[in-house]
Parts: structure tokens; C-alpha cells; sequence
């Protein structure tokens, strides 16, 4: 009994790690960019950008686990880029409440920021967790639905993964669940714009998250901006179901290994130990 009580305590310890080491890494971030403000150089001051259809994600060169997500105009679609981000972070409140695991944030948001298009300091941006390649492969998964193409997300993620993809099968549920409203009485509601990464030990993290549409029949779908498409209710949870089942199907159900020293980030479940395990 002893035993087990000291893995325990253990495994508490490790497990509040990477909460307090990417607490540590947000407040340096913070700092990092709030010195460079109001006059943001991204040339210079990000290892690395990326670019979606409305922000600019910077990769903050003094705090390369941290990234900056910044508008790229003062307005979008008419509204202001306050506006949008601080509805961003309110939405991915939402589904972390909801149980779907999201990429790490850290409000509030940051103002008075330059534009990542535009040379006006007018805009705003929040911290998030920088996930590298070598940490998670971004999938679009609204865009892989829309182009018939989650049998190839299946194999590219298989490709990629080295941990337990019954982990992911996990995060891909609780985002199935989360749209479940009433299926009985056909309602649902979509996290609009699906995307995120595919941790290469195991999981999923939702990335953006711009809009959430309740009261969707299976049918109905989130509204799309001009030139893009998103798919029914009934598509994202065929593809939710087909990832889940080939995931589940090919890795097996996960067995009680206690992994102690293995990836800090893995310790999301706690398991008990005796000594037989141990030796």
C-alpha cells in the first residue's frame, strides 16, 4: 500500500509539470511582446509564421513554445479584430468546458498590437501554445471532409503517430459529444472550421476555434465565408466515427501501464501501480 501511495504522489507531481512550465513560458511570452509594442517587427521578431485566412501566427523567437495569433487587418468581415479574437478565446472557453481538449491558451488577449498585414498598430492577439512538427501534425479537418479525404488523414496520421492512438480516438469522442445536443430530436451543434493538431504521442488538440453553431440538424451545416464550404452535421460525424473506429480498431484498447518517467505531456490519466508492475 505504501508503495502504491508514493506512485501516486508521484505521478501528482509530474503530472502538474507541463501546467506549471507553460504558465512560466505564457508570462515570458507576455513580456516579450508587450516590449515590443506598439511597433512589432514579425521578420524579426518570430522564429517562424503562419498564416490562415484572417491572423498571422508568430512563433515568438525568445519563447519558441509560445505563439502569438494577431490579426492580419483591423477589421474582418466588417467586424473589429477585438471583437473577433475575444470571441475566439470565449469559443474555445466553451468546448474546453464541453470536455474536448484544445491547444493550450493564455487570455487576455493583447492590444494595441501591429497588424500581421498591415503596418497599423490597431490590432489584437492572444498567446497559444506553439505546437511544432516534431510535437503534432496540423490537420484541417473541416477542409479533409469537405475534399472526401479522411481515409488519407487515417494513413498520414498513422504514418506519423509513435503513441497510443486509442488516446486520440479519446479526444476525437469527447468532440463528437460535445455536438451532441439531442440526437434524438435531431439537434446538434458544430465547432465551425474543425481543425487541430494530432499529437505524435497520442491525442488530439483543437486549433481556432471562430465559430460555434448550435441548433444544427444533421443536414444543416455552420454558415461558410465566401469561397469556402462546410460540411453537414452529418458529415463531421461520419468522420469523427471513421477516425474513431480505424484508430480503436488497429491500436486496441489501451492496457494499465504506469509509463512514470515517460512524456510529461502524456500524464493527462493517473494510473495505480503495485510492485508486480514495477519489477
Amino acid at each position: 500500500m505504501e508503495v502504491i501511495y508514493k506512485l501516486h504522489i508521484i505521478a501528482f507531481v509530474l503530472s502538474a509539470v507541463p501546467g506549471i512550465v507553460i504558465g512560466q513560458h505564457f508570462t515570458a511570452a507576455r513580456e516579450a511582446v508587450e516590449a515590443a509594442l506598439p511597433n512589432i517587427n514579425y521578420s524579426t521578431f518570430c522564429s517562424e509564421t503562419a498564416t490562415g485566412q484572417d491572423k498571422l501566427a508568430c512563433r515568438i523567437k525568445s519563447v519558441p513554445t509560445v505563439g502569438f495569433l494577431v490579426c492580419k487587418t483591423p477589421k474582418i468581415s466588417e467586424l473589429d479584430c477585438k471583437e473577433i479574437i475575444d470571441g475566439e478565446l470565449e469559443n474555445i472557453k466553451k468546448v474546453q468546458d464541453g470536455g474536448v481538449k484544445t491547444v493550450k491558451v493564455s487570455p487576455p488577449p493583447i492590444s494595441s498590437a501591429t497588424c500581421g498585414n498591415v503596418s497599423v498598430d490597431t490590432c489584437t492577439g492572444f498567446l497559444e501554445e506553439w505546437i511544432p512538427k516534431e510535437v503534432g501534425q496540423f490537420q484541417h479537418i473541416r477542409n479533409r471532409i469537405v475534399e472526401n479525404e479522411i481515409g488519407k488523414v487515417i494513413t498520414e496520421v498513422e504514418s506519423y503517430a509513435t503513441g497510443s492512438l486509442t488516446v486520440t480516438a479519446t479526444d476525437l469522442t469527447a468532440i463528437k459529444k460535445f455536438m451532441e445536443i439531442s440526437p434524438a430530436q435531431d439537434n446538434y451543434k458544430q465547432i465551425c472550421d474543425l481543425q487541430g493538431f494530432f499529437l505524435k504521442n497520442g491525442g488530439f488538440r483543437v486549433n481556432d476555434v471562430p465559430n460555434i453553431q448550435d441548433d444544427l440538424r444533421k443536414n444543416e451545416s455552420c454558415p461558410a465565408d465566401p469561397g469556402e464550404q462546410e460540411p453537414t452535421t452529418a458529415a463531421v460525424l461520419d468522420a469523427l466515427d471513421t477516425m474513431i473506429d480505424a484508430f480503436n480498431k488497429n491500436y486496441g484498447t489501451p492496457s494499465k501501464v504506469c509509463l512514470p518517467w515517460g512524456f510529461l505531456s502524456a500524464w493527462s490519466i493517473i494510473c495505480s501501480c503495485t510492485i508486480g508492475n514495477l519489477l
